[in-house]
C-alpha cells in the first residue's frame, strides 16, 4: 500500500474490502440517481470515504455541499446552507450551474433534536425536496424547485445521541449498513499506517516492529 508522505494521519484511507464496497456502491448509485444512506458505529469509515470519493469527482461536473448535523440543527440552517452552492437557473428554479450535478452529503442525519411530537424538522425539509422536489422560500412561501442535486448521508445507529430517523425519507433511500470492522481488516489499517510512519526515517530495528506494536494494542484495547 502506498501513502503519501505528506498526509495526515486523519486522512489516510486504507483501502480494504469495506472500502472497495462502499465506493462500488456509491460510483453506481449516483450514476443511477438514487439517494444513499450509510448506517454505521462510529469508526467504519463512512464519512471519511464519501468525503474522498466526492473530493475526486471532476470538478467540472460535479459540486460538493456538505452539512454536518446536530442537534441543535434547525430546518432554517439546513436551507439556507443548501440553498447558498445553488444558481437561479430561472424563476422558482434553482440548481447547480449548468453541466453540473450537486451531490448533497449529509453527515450525522440522525442527530437533530426531535419536538414534542416527534419530528425533526431538517430531516421533514430534505423528506419534502426528495418527496416533491421543492420547499418554499421562508420570507415570502413563493415554492422553490430544486433541481439536479443528489443526496448521500451517514449515521450511526439509534442509540447513544442518534435518533431513528423517519421512515417518511429513508424509504426514498438505498441504506447499507456498514459493520464495525474485524480485526483483520483493523490490524491491516493499522499496520499500514504505521509502516507508512515508521518509514520517516526511523531505524529499521523500530519499523519492523509495525505487527507487533498493533497486536499488542488490539490485545490491551480488547
Amino acid at each position: 500500500i502506498t501513502l503519501p508522505a505528506n498526509a495526515k494521519v486523519s486522512d489516510l484511507i486504507i483501502q480494504t474490502n469495506e472500502v472497495a464496497m462502499q465506493r462500488y456502491f456509491i460510483q453506481k448509485l449516483l450514476e443511477r440517481s438514487i439517494p444513499i444512506l450509510f448506517v454505521g458505529p462510529t469508526g467504519t469509515g463512512k464519512s471519511a470515504i464519501v468525503l474522498d470519493y466526492l473530493i475526486n469527482l471532476p470538478k467540472e461536473k460535479y459540486l460538493q455541499n456538505v452539512i454536518n448535523f446536530s442537534a441543535r440543527t434547525t430546518a432554517a440552517q439546513t436551507q439556507e446552507i443548501v440553498m447558498s452552492k445553488l444558481d437561479r437557473r430561472r424563476k422558482g428554479v434553482y440548481g447547480p450551474a449548468m453541466g453540473k450535478k450537486c451531490i448533497l452529503f449529509v453527515d450525522d442525519l440522525s442527530m437533530p433534536q426531535k419536538e414534542i411530537y416527534g419530528a425533526q424538522p431538517p430531516i421533514e425539509l430534505l423528506r419534502q425536496w426528495i418527496d416533491h422536489g421543492y420547499w418554499f422560500d421562508p420570507k415570502d412561501t413563493t415554492m422553490l424547485s430544486l433541481v439536479d442535486i443528489q443526496m448521500i448521508a451517514a449515521m450511526g445507529p439509534p442509540g447513544g445521541g442518534s435518533n431513528v430517523v423517519t421512515p417518511r425519507l429513508t424509504r426514498h433511500m438505498h441504506i447499507i449498513g456498514i459493520d464495525a470492522f474485524e480485526d483483520a481488516t483493523m490490524t491491516k489499517i493499522f499496520t499500514s499506517i504505521l509502516d507508512w510512519h515508521f518509514a520517516k526515517g526511523f531505524e529499521s530495528s523500530v519499523s519492523r516492529l509495525s505487527k507487533m506494536v498493533v497486536a499488542a494494542t488490539m490485545d490491551i484495547f480488547q
